[in-house]
């Protein structure tokens, strides 16, 4: 992944499930359904979640794209 091209990458032994991407209200804004990959480019300056279900495991992130 390019982070100058705006993508996310997940590394996980596991399958990635699905990725959820909301924004500070819970509003969401994106899903992925099994890929590792998440294009970041539609979104603007802001806060955000990124919610990564793998396996039996449960991940949430903040991510800051500037």
């Amino acid at each position: 992944c390019d982070r100058r091209q705006r993508q996310m990458c997940i590394r996980d032994s596991e399958n990635v499930e699905s990725i959820v991407v909301t924004d500070i209200s819970g509003k969401v804004l994106e899903q992925t359904k099994n890929t590792n990959q998440l294009s970041l480019k539609q979104f603007s300056q802001g806060i955000y979640i990124v919610s990564i279900l793998s396996g039996n495991n449960m991940y949430k992130r903040k991510i800051f794209i500037e």
